[in-house]
Formats: C-alpha cells, sequence, structure tokens
C-alpha cells in the first residue's frame, strides 16, 4: 500500500468509524452484530473469532484482505489482537493502531 494519502484515508475513516475500502484494507458496520456467515475470519485465531463473533452491535471490523485486524463495540471499545501476519497486514495494524485512541 501506498504511503501518504492511502495512509490517511484510512486512519481518518478508522478514526471516525466510517466503512471504507482501500486496496486490501476494509472495514464494515455490522448493525445486527457479526454473524458467523456474515463475516469472515480468514487467518484470525479461534480464541479471537469466538470473540469477535460473541460482540455486540454496533460493531465496526476492519479487515486486511479476509482476515479482522481490528474491531470496534459500543461500551467495549478497540480490540486488535496481538497476531502478526504478512508485512502488508502487519502495516495495516500499525496504522489502526495509530488512529484510535485505545487499543485491548
Amino acid at each position: 500500500m501506498a504511503m501518504g494519502s492511502g495512509r490517511i484515508k484510512i486512519s481518518s475513516a478508522v478514526g471516525t468509524l466510517t466503512d471504507f475500502r482501500h486496496g486490501s484494507v476494509r472495514a464494515e458496520t455490522f448493525t445486527d452484530g457479526v454473524r458467523a456467515d456474515v463475516a469472515g475470519t480468514g487467518q484470525l485465531p479461534a480464541e479471537h473469532v469466538t470473540a469477535l463473533r460473541a460482540a455486540t452491535a454496533p460493531t465496526y471490523v476492519v479487515y486486511s484482505y479476509r482476515t479482522p485486524i481490528a474491531w470496534h463495540t459500543v461500551g467495549a471499545g478497540w480490540t486488535q489482537p496481538t497476531e502478526r501476519y504478512s508485512v502488508t497486514t502487519s502495516n495495516h495494524q500499525g496504522i489502526v493502531a495509530g488512529a484510535v485512541p485505545s487499543v485491548v
């Protein structure tokens, strides 16, 4: 992913919980909670899949490729698992971490 305007666009969207798509990173809001048949989980470890699917609505999920790398729920705030994947996904994780006030 190119530095600069793409990073700013992603950071701004994540910081305001706005749905977006930019290359291989995207975010969407699930107003009825995250349903197993709606939210792909990619390479997310099983314990985090369980936590994500148990999240209450509304849930804002940030994906890198097909893997959720962070999510926000009202009341619980942000969750960003510490697993590392590819260089690109690690870059996306860094953008998200820099865009949110606090991450669990």
